[in-house]
């Protein structure tokens, strides 16, 4: 990490170390109409609001994307403000190689200071499981529905998976 001599005290809290952005290029909001945008931003700030048409992906599984028949020749990558969208960079370079790739400058957020306005949920998205949906959620009932119902179906079935666990044995009384 630049700029950090020593990792004694990180782990207390006592300092943290700085993180800058690389320097990557950049376009401004007008460059995104006629190319592929990727919000690498977490799966719940893309549902709360992005750029219309962007497709979610999580910035770890940038190599898996599937972009079906089309081949994109313009990708510009995004985050709420940029920051984790420059972090992907150098990886989504290298997977589009054929591609030009850049960062909208100041990220969604500067696409909203521009007045542009943003769409909501997630029907242009990898799998959503990138953050915990917590299954009082306010913000998106209909999420956190979904969440409580796959937990549940996940806990009714770990009772068969007990039963075929040869090296568990519960017994109810």
């Amino acid at each position: 990490l630049a700029g950090v001599d020593s990792f004694d005290g990180l782990l207390s809290g006592q300092r943290t170390p700085p993180v800058t952005a690389p320097k990557v290029p950049t376009v401004g909001v007008e460059a995104v109409k006629d190319a592929l945008v990727i919000d690498v931003g977490s799966s719940t700030e893309h549902r709360t609001g992005h750029i219309p048409g962007a497709l979610w992906l999580v910035r770890g599984r940038l190599r898996q994307a599937d972009f079906g028949a089309r081949t994109p020749t313009r990708i510009v990558l995004t985050s709420p403000d940029g920051f984790l969208a420059a972090l992907a960079y150098e990886e989504a370079a290298a997977c589009w190689s054929d591609a030009d790739v850049a960062i909208l400058d100041g990220g969604t957020q500067s696409w909203v200071a521009s007045g542009r306005a943003l769409e909501t949920g997630l029907e242009h998205h990898g799998t959503p499981d990138d953050v915990w949906q917590l299954p009082y959620d306010p913000g998106d009932a209909t999420a956190a529905r979904a969440a409580m119902q796959s937990y549940l179906v996940w806990e009714v079935a770990l009772v068969q998976q007990y039963d075929r666990d040869p090296l568990v044995s519960f017994v109810l009384a």
